[in-house]
């Protein structure tokens, strides 16, 4: 049994960072978004006497064992489905690392929907969400895809309309940003934002009153990378233009394809990785 699934990357469109919980997470209120970007995942699975995962990757840099999110998400599909499978699994990489996208996220959850998919189905969405929320914060979000407001830790989802039709155009320099140091360079503050104000402008397919309200309160620690990208898609006439996740990738949305595609060749030409597309 062999199934080839893609594994779509997010952006955050709203991205608040709350109290730190005792468990050491923080909670959230963020908005999260799928885009087209994504990996490829080639999964087969044959019954066995007890769960084994193999894993490759077309990055070297990438994990392959424990500390890969796709590897945690096969072995948690087996317990939670009272199965032992032979699981083998190959990640072509496509969405940058260490990139405020999603992309380990997107992986595990592309594991937890192909390998449910090869077994029959025997897990609910719902189910597989929270053995998602079991393996990464962002993975419950993966696993449903479309549009959501994601609170607690991101695991607590309340479905919102999508986008209206724009360009989307993510540029990412060469360095990375770490979630963790980027946590913990946050500085403290008495007062937090809240995502209504963006939902409700969302809800009417506003873009230009989306951008009066888009907000991530990581570009108060952003590297001069993304500094300079977020400067450069505004310049090109982004209707928003702002940090992903916790960095290191930024996006714009565009109302004008011209636009989008000058934006593209700018960050092309000035050695950043950059990524077009309609949404």
């Amino acid at each position: 049994m062999k199934i080839t699934i893609p594994a779509y990357a997010k952006i955050n469109l709203f991205l608040e960072v709350l109290d730190k919980r005792p468990d050491g997470y923080h909670n959230i209120d963020t908005i999260m978004h799928t885009i087209p970007l994504h990996d490829m995942l080639t999964i087969s699975a044959v019954p066995a006497r007890e769960t084994a995962v193999t894993l490759t990757c077309s990055c070297p840099r990438t994990p392959i064992g424990q500390g890969n999110t796709a590897y945690r998400a096969a072995e948690a599909f087996c317990s939670a489905a009272g199965v032992a499978l032979a699981v083998e699994i190959h990640i072509e990489k496509h969405i940058p690392s260490e990139a405020g996208l999603g992309g380990a996220s997107a992986d595990a959850a592309a594991v937890l929907h192909g390998l449910n998919q090869l077994a029959g189905f025997p897990l609910s969405t719902a189910t597989l969400c929270a053995v998602g929320g079991t393996i990464g914060a962002d993975v419950p979000f993966c696993v449903m895809g479309g549009c959501a407001r994601a609170t607690g830790i991101g695991e607590v989802l309340t479905p919102l309309p999508t986008l209206p039709p724009c360009h989307i155009v993510i540029g990412k320099g060469g360095a990375g940003v770490s979630t963790a140091q980027a946590y913990a360079g946050l500085p403290p503050r008495a007062e937090y934002k809240d995502s209504t104000l963006f939902a409700t402008a969302l809800s009417a397919g506003n873009l230009q009153e989306m951008s009066l309200h888009a907000y991530n309160a990581f570009e108060s620690v952003m590297v001069e990378d993304s500094r300079a990208i977020k400067a450069m898609l505004a310049e090109q006439g982004a209707v928003i233009s702002m940090l992903s996740g916790s960095g290191a990738a930024v996006f714009g949305l565009f109302d004008c394809p011209e636009r989008a595609n000058k934006a593209t060749e700018r960050l092309l030409a000035s050695g950043y990785f950059a990524y077009k597309e309609l949404v």
